[in-house]
This record gives C-alpha cells, structure tokens and sequence, in this order.
C-alpha cells in the first residue's frame, strides 16, 4: 500500500513485513518513477507473481487483495501462489496491524505461537 504523508513524501507499507519505508519525495516523483523505472514497478507491484495467482483462480476484486498463509515476516513466509490467498482488504490490514504491533514488541529471532480464533 502507498501513502501520501502531509509533508507529500510517498510511503510503501509493507503489510507483509509490517515495514514502511519513503519511495519518493511527492507524488509527481512517484508516479514518474513508475513509469520510468520498470525495475521499481516489479519491485513494488510484483507483476509476474500477480500473473501466476491469477492463472491460479485467486483474483481479488473491489475491496479485496492477497494475504498470506504464512507471513514473510516469518522465514518460512514466502511470496508465492501457494502460500497466498484472496482476502478482504480491511481484514487484511487490521489483522496484520494487530500482529505487526505484537511482532514489533519481540526481539528478532524470537520463537512465536500464532492461534487463530474465528
């Protein structure tokens, strides 16, 4: 997800790790970058892994997007079809924000016990 903070930097958060880190300095320099720098778009928007979910029936549609099985903020997490899944787009972001905080009070390397409840 990109953010547009008040002072017009561009952030990317990143629900998969939890990271957010500055990707332009304004929106006009964002967009710019996407269509000048195509290693950036594939970086960003990871077009051939889209391609493949899509071949394999997970295809959001409005108020979705892919989750993940596994977390990449985990090792074994990784950004493939197999452990992605379609999911609605405000689940997504509140349940990572509730186990990215819980992460963050972790240190690196600890062992972790996730439980999920319906």
């Amino acid at each position: 997800m990109f953010v547009e903070r008040p002072n017009n930097a561009v952030h990317c958060l990143d629900t998969a790790t939890g990271l957010a880190e500055q990707v332009a300095n304004s929106r006009r320099d964002f967009e710019e970058m996407s269509r000048t720098a195509p290693d950036l778009v594939d970086e960003w928007f990871l077009p051939p892994l889209v391609e493949r979910l899509h071949a394999a029936g997970k295809k959001p549609t409005l108020g979705e997007c892919y989750g993940f099985t596994i977390l990449p903020a985990f090792a074994e997490g990784k950004f493939d079809v197999e452990n992605m899944f379609v999911v609605p787009v405000r689940e997504q972001f509140v349940g990572m924000a509730d186990i990215h905080r819980r992460l963050s009070e972790l240190s690196d390397g600890s062992r972790v016990r996730l439980k999920v409840v319906d």
